[in-house]
C-alpha cells in the first residue's frame, strides 16, 4: 500500500456504531480521511462526486441494503466494499461476498474496534484484486493471440500434434515473460531479494548488491540476511518484524542496511511472504527503497530551520541590546533633562540663580541625549551608508573605532564597484562591524587589519587580528555574532570562513557575489 492517506466512506445509520468506528480510526496508527453518511442516497451522492478508496457499509439501511452500492458486474467495481451488520448469518455473508464485497463483518464491540485493521486488510485485498484483474486480462489477451497463431499454423495437423504445439508455445511465452520480468528486476532502481524461511539469501538484484557493498551475488547467496542489518535492528527483526510477516503476510517500514564496509544506509523495506500452491509459507521476499537522499534533504531542512531560528534570535538580541542602550542612555538623559527643566520652572520666580543652573543642566542633558540618539542611529544603520555607500560607511566605521578604542587598525580597500544593492551594502557594513566588534571585545589584540577587495564579480572581506584566538569548534550556538556573519554571507549567495587558533589570532573571511544597484535605503 502507498503512503497516501486512504479516503474511506462509512455508510452507517446507527450513531453508536458510527461513533465506535470513528473512534477506532481516530486512535489508529495510520491516519485516514473518514466521511460518514447514514443513507444509500447520501452514499451515492458522495460516490458520484469522488470515489473513495474503501466503502464500509451497513447491510440494512433506512432506504435499502448496503450491497446495492455494488455494481451488477463485479469486474466493474471501482472500489472495495466491506459489509457490516448486526444480524449476520451465513446466507447473508455468502450473498454479500457473491455480490462483490471484499469482507463481511458481524458487528460487535470487538469487531468495530478492529475496523482499522479490517480496512487495511480490505485495501490490501483490493490491491491484490486489481493486480489480479490486470494479470487475468493480460493472460486472456496472450492466450487469444497464442490460439490464433496456433490455429493458423497447425490447421492441417492432427489433434494430438496441435495440442503438443500449443503446450510448446505456451511454455515459450512463459519463459519469455519470465526473462522479461527478470530483466525488469535486474534493471530496477529498487532492491528485490528473496530468502528461504531460515533467512538464507536465495536471490538479490544488482541494487541490493550495491546497497550491501558486495560485488558478486555469490558473495551474498546462502548467507543470513541479518548480517546486513545493524546489531540494534536484528532483535526487532527477529521478535517483531518477521513474526508479523509470517502472521499477516507483509510488513513495511524504515530500517537500515549495513554494507560490507560498515556504511549505514536508511531504507524502506517491504517484507512479504510467498506461499506455495497449498498456501503454505515458502519464501521471504523483500523490496528495498533507498531513502538516503530523502534523509539528507530532511537533515538539510532541519539545519535550515535551525539557521533561521538563530537569525531570529540574533535579531531579537540586537533589538534587546538596542532597548537596553536606549533605557540606560537616551532615556536617562531625557529623564534628567525633564527633572532639571521642572526644577527650573519651580525655581525661576524665587531663586533665579538656581533656576538658571537647572535650566543649563537640562540643556546639557538634552544635548547628550541628542548625541546618544545619533550614536544609536549610527550603530543601527549609519546615514552615511545610505548617502555614500558601503565603502564610505566602512571607512567611517574604522575611523570611529580608531578614535574610540585606540586600536591600530589597518584598512585596505581595492574595489571597482560604485553603489551596490542596499541590502548588500548593509550586509557588508554589518559583517565588517561584527568582525571589528569581535576583535575589539575578545581578541586582546593591539592591531587589526580590515580588507575590502573585489575579484571580478566577487566581493571579499577579511578581518584579521593577532590576539588570543579561540577554538571555532567549541563556540557556543548562542554566540550570534559569528553566526550572523555566516548567515548573512549564505543568504547573499556567498560563504564565510572563520579561522582561529589559540594564541595566534583570528581570521574572518567572507566572499559574496557582486550585485550593483541604485543609491538609497532598502525598500520597506
Amino acid at each position: 500500500m502507498n503512503d497516501r492517506t486512504p479516503r474511506i466512506l462509512l455508510v452507517e445509520d446507527e450513531e453508536a456504531h458510527a461513533g465506535l468506528i470513528h473512534r477506532a480510526f481516530a486512535s489508529a496508527t495510520r491516519p485516514v480521511e473518514l466521511t460518514e453518511v447514514g443513507t444509500l442516497e447520501e452514499a451515492r451522492s458522495c460516490l458520484a462526486e469522488s470515489p473513495p478508496d474503501l466503502v464500509i457499509t451497513d447491510l440494512l439501511l433506512p432506504d435499502g441494503q448496503g450491497v446495492e452500492l455494488l455494481p451488477d458486474d463485479k469486474e466493474e467495481a471501482r472500489f472495495p466494499v466491506v459489509v457490516i451488520t448486526g444480524f449476520g448469518n451465513e446466507q447473508a455473508a455468502v450473498e454479500a461476498m457473491r455480490a462483490g464485497a471484499v469482507d463481511y463483518v458481524v458487528k460487535s464491540g470487538a469487531t468495530l474496534a478492529e475496523m482499522p485493521r479490517i480496512a487495511e486488510r480490505a485495501l490490501r485485498e483490493w490491491e491484490y484484486i486489481a493486480e489480479r484483474r490486470q494479470f487475468v486480462e493480460a493472460l486472456r489477451q496472450a492466450r487469444e493471440q497464442l490460439e490464433h497463431r496456433v490455429e493458423q499454423r497447425t490447421a492441417e495437423l492432427a489433434r494430438a500434434n496441435s495440442q503438443l504445439q500449443r503446450e510448446v508455445e505456451e511454455r515459450r511465452l512463459a519463459e519469455e515473460q519470465l526473462a522479461v520480468f527478470r530483466r525488469f528486476v535486474e534493471a530496477s532502481g529498487q532492491g528485490f531479494g528473496m530468502a528461504d524461511l531460515d533467512e538464507r539469501i536465495m536471490y538479490v538484484n544488482p541494487t541490493i548488491l550495491r546497497l550491501c557493498g558486495e560485488e558478486d551475488p555469490q558473495d551474498m547467496l546462502g548467507k543470513n540476511f541479518m548480517i546486513y542489518h545493524p546489531a540494534e535492528e536484528r532483535q526487532k527483526l527477529e521478535e517483531e518484524i518477521l513474526p508479523t510477516v509470517m502472521r499477516e503476510g507483509q510488513w513495511v517500514g524504515e530500517l537500515t542496511v549495513r554494507s560490507a564496509s560498515g556504511e549505514l544506509i536508511p531504507v524502506i523495506m517491504n517484507y512479504f511472504l510467498i506461499r506455495d500452491d497449498r498456501q503454505n509459507p515458502s519464501r521471504l521476499a523483500v523490496v528495498i527503497t533507498d531513502i538516503s537522499e530523502r534523509k539528507q534533504a530532511e537533515e538539510a531542512l532541519r539545519k535550515e530551520q535551525l539557521s533561521l531560528r538563530q537569525m531570529l534570535e540574533m535579531l531579537d538580541r540586537e533589538r534587546q541590546l538596542t532597548a537596553y542602550e536606549i533605557h540606560d542612555g537616551l532615556a536617562q538623559y531625557l529623564t534628567a533633562a525633564k527633572m532639571q527643566l521642572q526644577a527650573f520652572e519651580q525655581l525661576k520666580q524665587h531663586d533665579p540663580a538656581e533656576s538658571a543652573r537647572a535650566f543649563h543642566a537640562g540643556i546639557r542633558m538634552l544635548s547628550r541625549g541628542i548625541s546618544e540618539a545619533r550614536r544609536l542611529i549610527s550603530g543601527l544603520r549609519p546615514p552615511i551608508l545610505d548617502e555614500a555607500g558601503a565603502v564610505a560607511a566602512i571607512e567611517h566605521l574604522v575611523c570611529d573605532a580608531r578614535s574610540q578604542e585606540g586600536l591600530e587598525i589597518e584598512l585596505v580597500i581595492d574595489v571597482q564597484f560604485g553603489r551596490l544593492e542596499p541590502l548588500l551594502e548593509s550586509a557588508l557594513f554589518r559583517i565588517v562591524q561584527e568582525g571589528l566588534t569581535n576583535a575589539r571585545r575578545h581578541s586582546k589584540s593591539s592591531k587589526v587589519r580590515v580588507e575590502l577587495t573585489q575579484q571580478h564579480d566577487r566581493i571579499r572581506i577579511e578581518v584579521r587580528d593577532w590576539g588570543i584566538g579561540f577554538d571555532p569548534e567549541n563556540v557556543q550556538s548562542s554566540c550570534f555574532g559569528l553566526e550572523g556573519v555566516r548567515e548573512r554571507a549564505r543568504l547573499l549567495g556567498g560563504h564565510a570562513t572563520i579561522e582561529s587558533t589559540a594564541g595566534k589570532g583570528t581570521r574572518v573571511f567572507v566572499e559574496v557575489p557582486l550585485r550593483e544597484g541604485k543609491a538609497g535605503p532598502p525598500e520597506k
